[in-house]
């Protein structure tokens, strides 16, 4: 999911809803991406960070 530079306009509760959203919608393996300004730290403790070269994105890993 690409949601660049759209939460930084949202106060913290439509962040946590947003991405509440998000999650739900998100495939299995899949990946949320963010803006640089953006993430998910503090806000959903679900969302875990992935970065590769000099980007990051944000997924949700498999319960065992």
């Amino acid at each position: 999911i690409l949601l660049r530079n759209v939460m930084i306009y949202f106060d913290l509760e439509s962040k946590k809803i947003i991405l509440g959203k998000m999650k739900k919608r998100l495939n299995p393996n899949g990946h949320l991406i963010l803006g640089s300004a953006e993430t998910t730290y503090n806000i959903d403790p679900d969302w875990v960070a992935s970065r590769e070269n000099n980007s990051t994105s944000y997924h949700i890993p498999e319960k065992r």
